[in-house]
């Protein structure tokens, strides 16, 4: 998967309505954002105190995965934009687990998941994704102490943008 993203991945980040540069506009002064699976780190530069990570990109601020990340402080804010739909159900829990423990107990969580057309290339590159559904955003969100605030489509091609919330 690493080789598909250092080779092939580009950057979609002004095509997102929602989770693209307008999700800047969310962040309070003062607050402390992790990015988590970062990519080319486009977020950098417009949010202070923003932390990205990713195991593939010299951009990121760490190249680390979310599983080996190690942070000093918790996080007010975390983006996982396209980032938490890779492998099964269980390596996702896992993964929410990790993200969830890094949260200050006041705190949002900003999720996009991979439109059809994302999927359909992360597939045949022979990418295992998991096919989040409505029920899974919101029942995980309760299951790791957070309450689901939205689901809104994001971008022209089924791409989600879900918002959980925990205060």
């Amino acid at each position: 998967m690493n080789q598909y993203f250092r080779d092939k991945w580009k950057s979609r980040f002004n095509y997102y309505d929602r989770t693209g540069i307008t999700l800047v506009n969310s962040i309070k002064p003062g607050q402390r954002v992790l990015d988590v699976g970062c990519g080319n780190n486009n977020f950098k530069g417009y949010i202070d105190n923003l932390i990205g990570i990713d195991p593939v990109f010299n951009d990121a601020d760490e190249i680390t995965t979310i599983e080996n990340y190690n942070a000093k402080n918790k996080f007010d804010v975390a983006f996982c934009l396209d980032s938490l739909i890779f492998g099964n159900k269980q390596h996702i829990l896992n993964q929410l687990d990790k993200v969830t423990s890094l949260m200050e107990k006041s705190s949002i969580i900003h999720f996009r998941s991979n439109s059809s057309e994302e999927k359909k290339r992360y597939l045949k590159a022979g990418i295992e994704i998991f096919q989040w559904t409505q029920e899974d955003y919101f029942t995980l969100a309760v299951k790791f102490g957070f309450r689901p605030f939205g689901f809104y489509p994001d971008g022209k091609d089924g791409t989600i943008h879900a918002i959980w919330i925990r205060n």
